[in-house]
């Protein structure tokens, strides 16, 4: 099974890294992104880790990380990370392509 990052998904981990390497330093905000990469590189051979969720007739997996929730698809072949939210984000339709 192959792993895939939506563009909002790319671009939650450019901000998140963004404001890490702001807040923390690069040494801190390179280890958080690694670790959510890590997390999500292993929803390949765990895909049902997270909590199963449904929005737009949609079923989507949602699963914490740290300060961040991480929300995903599972297809066939492949996982899809759609977004990578801060927890005091809200997850609706707004936030979910």
């Amino acid at each position: 099974m192959r792993l895939e990052f939506s563009r909002r998904a790319e671009i939650d981990l450019e901000n998140i890294e963004d404001y890490s390497v702001q807040t923390f330093g690069a040494l801190v905000a390179h280890d958080y992104i690694a670790s959510l990469i890590d997390c999500c590189n292993a929803f390949k051979s765990a895909p049902e880790m997270g909590t199963i969720f449904k929005l737009k007739r949609q079923t989507y997996y949602r699963f914490a990380k740290a300060s961040h929730i991480i929300i995903y698809r599972k297809y066939p072949d492949r996982i899809t990370i759609m977004r990578v939210l801060h927890q005091s984000q809200i997850i609706n339709a707004k936030t979910l392509p």
